[in-house]
């Protein structure tokens, strides 16, 4: 009844506070919707390629002779080659494992495979009804690698026309087999960024409202009147969290709203999505408990939450790829959990298993933050 009581005043005066309400429930949709009207046509093909670079790998699974040795080094040669001013730098790569394990790294937006039986465009000049090899690519489901793929289908078409022209055959030289084409056909901005939204406002309950409200309430000494009563610290804490709990959820409500106005994925609205969103939520908060067990003077919460916001927001994938930053910057890249939790969140919408490393650092971050809290909880709280 204690706990109620409290919690209701709170959050009174947080629905009376215009900041509050506009920080935690208005900026987060305004933002979703702006930059997805901005950017939405990513990944559509609407996109200009022509300043774009890619790096495209290849591998002849066995090297060809005659006639399929010139078409295929045209192949690639149609490619381009970057430093002569085209879009591609062509990657020879020794083994298929390798071309596979840098596509996956993001060091390659495309790998082109080369079948063994290429030389039967030898016989093809003679026997049209000799069936084409199969000339394999793969990509992944980002809009760079898309681009890739569309560029590569037509450097391939030109050369298919350009080989029927010569031997006359109804049938084109070589036929094409992509792999993920679902996931990239199926990627959407919308899908990118709906994530990003909902760990923006969970970053924004948990890094701003929590720690600044309980920092407050301590140094003002709102907490030494209301111990005074038979409310406790425990108590006070527990009002707090769900005070901010509650708000994050209506400000994640308002999202799903929004995204589902906007057509976002129905993987998003799945029970493991959820679930995983609700471990991020505890993250988050346990970082904000952390972060005011070091800083506990409310000037000092406020610099250094301004500070963990931008840091964790920014080099946390949320809006770019920060796989490829300085290492300088790239070590806070490996330890921030929202880097995990974005990806976690895309991974589930892509229909790609979570690896272990997005439960494993969340997790971490949660037993850490909680332990160190415990151990200063009594002299965070103002309490002895």
């Amino acid at each position: 009844m204690k706990i109620k009581s409290l919690l209701s005043i709170f959050l009174k005066e947080d629905f009376r506070n215009f900041i509050v309400i506009f920080w935690t429930f208005v900026f987060p949709l305004i933002f979703f919707l702006f930059f997805t009207s901005l950017f939405g046509n990513i990944g559509n093909g609407s996109e200009n390629s022509s300043d774009m670079e890619f790096r495209a790998g290849i591998y002849f699974e066995k090297p060809p002779t005659g006639l399929a040795k010139e078409i295929s080094q045209g192949l690639v040669t149609g490619l381009g080659d970057k430093n002569s001013g085209g879009p591609f730098e062509n990657i020879y790569v020794s083994s298929f494992d390798e071309g596979i394990q840098l596509i996956k790294d993001k060091k390659l937006e495309i790998f082109i495979v080369f079948p063994e039986n290429l030389d039967m465009l030898n016989l093809k000049v003679v026997l049209s009804s000799v069936p084409a090899p199969v000339v394999k690519s793969y990509y992944r489901s980002d809009s760079g690698s898309d681009f890739a793929r569309k560029i590569f289908k037509s450097v391939l078409d030109s050369v298919n026309v350009e080989f029927y022209k010569r031997i006359s055959s109804a049938e084109y030289t070589l036929e094409v087999q992509e792999l993920n084409k679902k996931a990239s056909d199926t990627f959407s901005y919308k899908d990118y960024l709906f994530p990003s939204v909902l760990l923006m406002s969970i970053l924004t309950v948990s890094i701003f409202n929590t720690p600044l409200s309980l920092a407050y309430s301590i140094e003002k000494g709102i907490t030494k009147k209301i111990f005074t009563t038979p409310i406790r610290s425990g108590h006070f804490l527990t009002v707090v969290i769900l005070e901010n709990l509650i708000l994050l959820g209506i400000s994640i409500l308002l999202i799903y709203i929004e995204g589902k106005l906007m057509g976002v994925s129905p993987k998003a609205f799945s029970a493991k999505y959820i679930a995983y969103l609700f471990m991020n939520v505890i993250t988050l908060i346990s970082v904000g408990l952390l972060m005011l067990s070091v800083f506990r003077k409310l000037s000092a919460v406020n610099v250094a939450a301004n500070i963990l916001y931008q840091l964790m927001m920014f080099l946390g994938g949320l809006f770019f790829d920060v796989s490829h930053t300085p290492m300088i910057i790239r070590w806070f890249v490996y330890i921030n959990p929202v880097s995990y939790m974005a990806q976690g969140l895309r991974n589930i919408i892509n229909g790609t298993p979570l690896g272990f490393l997005n439960y494993f650092v969340p997790l971490l971050w949660i037993g850490a933050c909680i332990i160190i809290f415990s151990l200063n909880f009594k002299k965070v709280m103002n309490y002895e």
